[in-house]
């Protein structure tokens, strides 16, 4: 039998009565969203993840709720623009700027148990460094690594920027950025002994493209995002043409901000929906996914929620990442599985403990349905989204 699940509530079976759960308490905790594409899309619902999603955003919001959408097929545009929200085109555009050597500040009301042993700002962002860096040069030894990081610190004592700065009493035009940072590099490898001069030289011609490359357009230039709205859309459509370097690390650096903006404010709750998630996934830099999943266990205590959707499974599984891909599947309090078939039907019937009749449900991608875990519980369900949602807000880039 399946159960609606309408526009304002998510009916749940709990002893043999229906009860009915608001949005707000769906939120309240991670939902992951999970389909796979197959080559039979005749009976395949297009977008119908995309659909679920912007039906979820739409209602946090009207609710008072931020939402941060990461929209790597540039479906949201429309919802965004329509509930008069910033849409940022953070694949290049000139006001998606997000300087990775911007020091991200930990939240103000954290306690000291809380505060990663009360490390300084500074100390904590050049961790998140080490991984961009990895990302971005895959097969980094630890002593490039190390160089970097070094080379890092002293540069932004240039910019009077140490240990003890207060970064929150910092403009973003206080930052360096990545020419800067290029021609400390090129300063101190003419300035390095015949022994190191080699090693220097070779690292500054690593970080040459993002100063004066191809790469500068992402990431050389001081922050330019300013998301004052309730509705925020970081639009990465035009990565998906580029290398899977790129893509990654940029991904990375989304998710740093975002994560930024999930734990400012307790009081503000905020909805960070990651879709096509898995792009986010290097098996050979686990960090990427560690840094997700570490947000999907810290969220709730900002009073903040993460919602992923994924049409590869197996990624989130690869024995390099499992520990943290399973940590981001499994810690969901809601699930919902769409259509799905071969390994990834086989890896999320290991993982649920999926019976035979709901493996076959699954197979049968029947329209706008899904198999829908709350806590315990597990239910099959059809989504209803009323016309005047898709008519007035959804728009025409996915999601009908």
């Amino acid at each position: 039998m399946l159960r609606k699940v309408c526009e304002s509530d998510v009916p749940i079976p709990v002893n043999s009565r229906i009860r009915n759960v608001t949005i707000n308490s769906l939120a309240a905790r991670m939902a992951i969203i999970i389909t796979v594409r197959t080559k039979n899309t005749a009976r395949l619902p297009l977008k119908k993840t995309a659909a679920t999603m912007k039906n979820i955003a739409m209602q946090l919001w009207e609710r008072g709720w931020k939402v941060l959408l990461i929209d790597p097929e540039r479906e949201y545009k429309d919802l965004c623009e329509k509930l008069g929200g910033d849409w940022i085109n953070a694949a290049g555009g000139s006001q998606g700027m997000l300087n990775p050597l911007q020091v991200r500040p930990k939240p103000r009301d954290e306690d000291e148990a809380e505060r990663d042993d009360s490390l300084p700002d500074l100390a904590l962002h050049m961790q998140t460094l080490a991984t961009f860096f990895n990302l971005y040069i895959p097969g980094m030894t630890d002593l490039h690594k190390a160089y970097l990081l070094d080379s890092l610190k002293e540069l932004y004592a240039r910019f009077s920027i140490t240990w003890e700065t207060d970064v929150y009493a910092l403009k973003n035009t206080d930052y360096p950025t990545f020419s800067d940072f290029y021609e400390y590099l090129r300063e101190k490898a003419s300035a390095a002994p015949e022994s190191l001069k080699a090693q220097a030289e070779e690292i500054s011609y690593l970080l040459k493209p993002l100063a004066d490359g191809v790469d500068k357009f992402l990431w050389n230039g001081h922050t330019t995002v300013h998301a004052k709205s309730d509705c925020v859309c970081l639009d990465t459509h035009n990565l998906e043409n580029m290398d899977l370097k790129i893509k990654r690390t940029q991904y990375f650096n989304l998710l740093a901000w975002c994560w930024e903006e999930m734990s400012r404010d307790r009081e503000k709750p905020v909805m960070l929906i990651a879709d096509e998630a898995h792009m986010m996934i290097d098996p050979n830099v686990p960090q990427s996914l560690a840094f997700l999943s570490s947000a999907s266990k810290r969220a709730r205590k900002y009073g903040a929620a993460l919602a992923v959707a994924t049409q590869n499974v197996c990624d989130f599984l690869d024995p390099s990442v499992k520990k943290f891909g399973q940590a981001v599947l499994s810690n969901s309090t809601y699930k919902i599985m769409m259509g799905m078939t071969g390994q990834d039907l086989k890896e999320m019937s290991a993982l649920y403990n999926l019976t035979e009749a709901e493996q076959e449900f699954l197979v049968s991608q029947q329209r706008r349905t899904a198999l829908m875990n709350v806590g315990a519980k597990r239910l099959k369900v059809k989504f209803e989204i009323s016309e005047w949602r898709l008519r007035e807000y959804f728009g025409k880039g996915g999601g009908r």
